[in-house]
């Protein structure tokens, strides 16, 4: 995903059009896993994905005691609006790489991939304008 994003950015993608392929995937995410994980289970994994992922893009930090999932995916997105484009690229994919991590830990490649496969297909097509939550 960060390899992916980074082509994002040397096709000319700025942070904040980065910043809306990482949202849109974050609430694609949640269409696909809240009815099987739950909202808080699914809080909880954002939680933990941002919090592996900021041990290397420090600048993340998104340590919120009480995770509130369309707060803290608004709160994020403006964070990596703030950030070069290379960095918000960066920071996101990898955020996305610890969540699809820590998925395949939980319940298997396989399931990750039926699970996800709507999510991915639509992160690679990238954001449409109604998918902004902006």
């Amino acid at each position: 995903m960060v390899t992916y994003l980074l082509g994002k950015v040397k096709q000319g993608n700025t942070a904040s059009e980065v910043a809306q392929f990482v949202m849109t995937s974050c609430f694609e995410i949640d269409k696909a896993l809240s009815p099987v994980l739950g909202r808080r289970g699914l809080e909880g994994m954002f939680k933990r994905s941002m919090h592996l992922a900021s041990a290397t893009q420090p600048w993340l930090n998104a340590s919120v005691d009480g995770f509130d999932l369309s707060a803290d995916l608004t709160e994020i997105q403006g964070v990596l609006k703030r950030q070069s484009p290379e960095l918000a690229a960066r920071g996101g994919g990898l955020f996305l790489e610890q969540f699809h991590q820590l998925l395949t830990a939980l319940v298997g490649a396989s399931l990750t991939e039926r699970l996800l496969r709507s999510v991915w297909t639509t992160f690679l097509s990238g954001p449409s304008a109604q998918d902004s939550p902006e």
